[in-house]
């Protein structure tokens, strides 16, 4: 073999790899044009798509559980979350408080115009909404069952507010209701509180003395004989109204009682040195 002989497989060698490699870069040089004309989008386009597309799955919730309580006066929703989408994972099994917005869509069958306080205690729903600030918005609520625990017995849940207060029972405006007991919505309920019944008002518990009129309460327990026998009360805290202006008033009072108890205390020592001084003139005289 001569030596250009042996040079000739060499070269095509390396002309071959020369080829492939101007191919490559060739190939990715109009891969991206390729697949816009394809699909419409470059790589870089779709990622930040996917990006966007996974922000706003994390900023949505969908969640289906048993409502355990209705505050239709601060719309909220408490549910005890059976399933959930992936951005609440964390509140499976747990009891969520959900603001119901003003807009929110509440159906229930062909009844697509409810309000919040005509979501039964007790009803399983399915409710989706947005996330912010890690608080859920329910925008949409669908109440799937009246009875979603399909409890035994007639068992009662009931909202409202207090109308009378009693040594044993109380009155109760009712506004929420589950469903074996709807039929009370609108209507004054006596509650029986008998010695087992647990009331409770924030961290503390309290007696029933403790329970003012005016108060909202969740009350749940058991129908005997048709008496409401209640086993939980939850009275619901009120923020505080005028606290401002009642310690200034306080504060005013408390001043103008110094300031008097300060008069009361010249004028008693103002008529001591007025005995005194006549006294020592009565004692001069007699001198």
């Amino acid at each position: 073999m001569t030596y250009k002989q042996g040079l000739a497989p060499l070269a095509i060698v390396l002309i071959v790899t020369l080829c492939l490699a101007a191919g490559t870069a060739t190939g990715y040089a109009f891969r991206e044009p390729i697949q816009k004309a394809i699909t419409g989008k470059s790589t870089d386009e779709e990622l930040t798509e996917k990006l966007n597309q996974a922000e706003t799955e994390k900023s949505k919730f969908e969640l289906e559980g048993i409502a355990t309580s209705v505050d239709a006066t601060n719309s909220i929703l408490t549910v005890k979350v059976k399933s959930s989408t992936d951005s609440i994972k964390e509140l499976r099994l747990s009891e969520a408080p959900i603001s119901v917005a003003s807009s929110a869509t509440i159906q229930s069958g062909d009844q697509k115009s409810l309000k919040i306080a005509d979501i039964p205690i007790d009803s399983q729903v399915h409710v989706s909404g947005a996330i912010s600030e890690g608080k859920l918005t329910a925008t949409k609520i669908l109440i799937q069952k009246e009875n979603g625990l399909e409890k035994q017995g007639d068992n009662f849940a009931l909202g409202g507010t207090v109308k009378e207060v009693g040594t044993d029972s109380l009155v109760l405006t009712v506004k929420t209701a589950n469903a074996k007991v709807k039929d009370q919505k609108g209507k004054d309920v006596t509650i029986k509180v008998t010695d087992v019944t647990i009331i409770e008002k924030g961290d503390s518990v309290i007696a029933l003395s403790d329970v003012k009129t005016d108060d909202d309460i969740q009350a749940i327990g058991v129908i005997v004989k048709e008496e409401y026998s209640a086993t939980k009360i939850e009275v619901k805290i009120k923020e505080q109204a005028g606290t401002l202006e009642e310690e200034q008033e306080n504060n005013a009072g408390e001043d103008s009682n110094i300031q008097n108890e300060n008069q009361n205390q010249g004028q008693g020592a103002g008529s001591s040195n007025t005995g005194g001084n006549s006294s020592n003139s009565n004692s001069n005289k007699n001198e």
